[in-house]
């Protein structure tokens, strides 16, 4: 049996939009966004397993990208929808294009943002595995301590604002540090998509935080190599879609008018 994730559906104009965030962050992160979203779409808000209200489940296969495909493909026929409009945040990339590339007569629209996982290659996963192997024992070992001592926490932001931060920060606190562990190591590094992304079929915009320099080899890699992938370049860093939300929502909400306006695909409720 497949385990569900947490998910809440939201009010929302138009077919089920699915956003998924990335790994030590929240639904809190999707604030800046979901007023603009919802006027195209229902936005349906995921939280990654460890995560918020979701559980932590023991059978760690539950972790992989394969698994949250189901889990999303489960959630698609509760909702009663015929497709599913897809956000990926960094490592909710990973799931998302793992959806896409296994279902893409089920997705209208595919938004993603920068992700090292999403676009890893076997040299990225292999350096990463070294690093993450111990972190993933420490937060088993350690718990929340270990959380905190994690360079990509929250609170090391830079450029997010307080209110954010710290709403992340208290979010994260409510985690599991066992979901966090095993999603650390075993989504992120998944095995790598970039051959399967060579049969791309979805409508996909990757929003580019132009300012995260080490993501940009794989941003030229993509709009070069994957089909139906089109780039826009934001002036922000990681978190395209907090530091840069108004010029973020209104490439997106365009991008989701041209290929999940379908009005014969209304919304679903809750």
């Amino acid at each position: 049996m497949t385990s569900l994730p947490s998910y809440k559906v939201l009010e929302g104009t138009g077919r089920p939009l699915v956003l998924i965030h990335g790994v030590l962050s929240s639904n809190r992160q999707w604030e800046p966004n979901l007023r603009a979203l919802s006027t195209v779409a229902q936005p349906v808000l995921l939280e990654l397993f460890g995560h918020g209200n979701s559980p932590s489940p023991q059978n760690t296969s539950s972790y992989t990208p394969e698994s949250y495909a189901t889990a999303l493909e489960e959630i698609r026929r509760t909702l009663r929808a015929e497709s599913l409009s897809l956000v990926g945040y960094s490592l909710g990339a990973r799931i998302t294009f793992e959806y896409a590339l296994r279902h893409p007569n089920r997705v209208s629209a595919h938004i993603v943002t920068n992700s090292l996982s999403a676009f890893s290659t076997p040299e990225w996963i292999k350096t990463t595995r070294k690093v993450m192997a111990g972190i993933e024992q420490d937060v088993l070992k350690r718990g929340r301590p270990a959380i905190e001592a994690m360079p990509i926490h929250p609170k090391n932001s830079s450029r997010l604002d307080r209110n954010m931060k710290e709403g992340l920060c208290n979010d994260l606190a409510l985690s599991d540090p066992i979901g966090i562990a095993h999603t650390t190591t075993i989504t992120a590094l998944s095995p790598p998509l970039t051959k399967r992304m060579l049969d791309n079929k979805v409508p996909t915009l990757l929003t580019c935080g132009r300012l995260e320099k080490r993501f940009q080899d794989r941003r030229d890699w993509a709009e070069k190599h994957v089909p139906n992938l089109s780039v826009v370049d934001l002036n922000a860093a990681h978190a395209v879609n907090v530091e840069a939300a108004k010029e973020w929502n209104t490439v997106v909400v365009d991008f989701l008018k041209k290929h999940a306006g379908d009005q014969n695909n209304p919304s679903v409720h809750a």
